[in-house]
């Protein structure tokens, strides 16, 4: 099974806070009576404290649903997904997943080097490995690389590069905490992917540098 939604996440080498774990039933094969079994999955992801959570057809803990409300509308179609910032709690999930042995399947994007290591630690191998190539055609018209790293993590193209312009430029004036804002970026993604420890981290160096750009052009 080919997902193709949480490849395109731009980010420097030395960031490894950043992994997206994703579940789902085959549909026409495994999908009848699948519901279950995906809301077994659903609570092995949440008990190892993922960043952010959901299931994609209804949203995620971040975009307003709770996690009762999720669990309860759960069907065969329901699609799971977690995002983790520590590569442990990636293994811890994946060890029980691998024990629970509940038939669905389970993606998991990342560093490459990183994510073979993990499957390896808990004796899993890869069916499949995809991969971007990145962006062709007019680049010269993608908004700036800070901005793209945030865009980048709602596959689904839910946050804007005006709204992370927006919400940057409110935490560089005081009004939120790179946090605060990371959350608030979140919400737009319904599919739970987005990494707001990720996302504040990039708000973070965004405002350091527009501060220190400021403060040379005053001297």
């Amino acid at each position: 099974m080919a997902v193709t939604h949480t490849l395109h996440r731009r980010s420097t080498p030395t960031r490894h806070k950043d992994f997206v774990m994703l579940s789902m039933a085959a549909q026409g094969f495994n999908s009848s009576g699948a519901a279950q079994k995906l809301k077994e999955v659903f609570k092995i992801m949440l008990k190892h404290e993922p960043v952010n959570i959901a299931d994609d057809g209804q949203g995620g803990v971040l975009s307003g649903r709770t996690v009762e409300e999720i669990l309860a509308a759960a069907g065969d179609g329901a699609y799971m997904g977690a995002v983790y910032d520590d590569a442990r709690k990636v293994r811890d999930t994946l060890a029980d997943l691998k024990g629970a042995d509940l038939g669905m399947s389970v993606i998991v994007s990342g560093e490459f080097e990183e994510v073979f290591k993990l499957l390896k630690e808990v004796g899993l191998k890869p069916n499949s490995v995809h991969l971007s190539l990145g962006i062709f055609g007019k680049t010269e018209l993608l908004p700036d690389p800070k901005v793209l790293e945030i865009t980048c993590m709602c596959g689904h193209g839910m946050v804007t590069p005006d709204l992370v312009r927006n919400t940057v430029a409110r935490v560089a004036r005081g009004r939120l905490t790179p946090e605060q804002a990371a959350i608030a970026l979140a919400r737009p993604c319904t599919c739970g992917i987005f990494n707001p420890a990720t996302a504040a981290d990039i708000i973070a160096d965004m405002c350091a540098k527009s501060t220190k750009g400021r403060q040379r052009r005053e001297n």
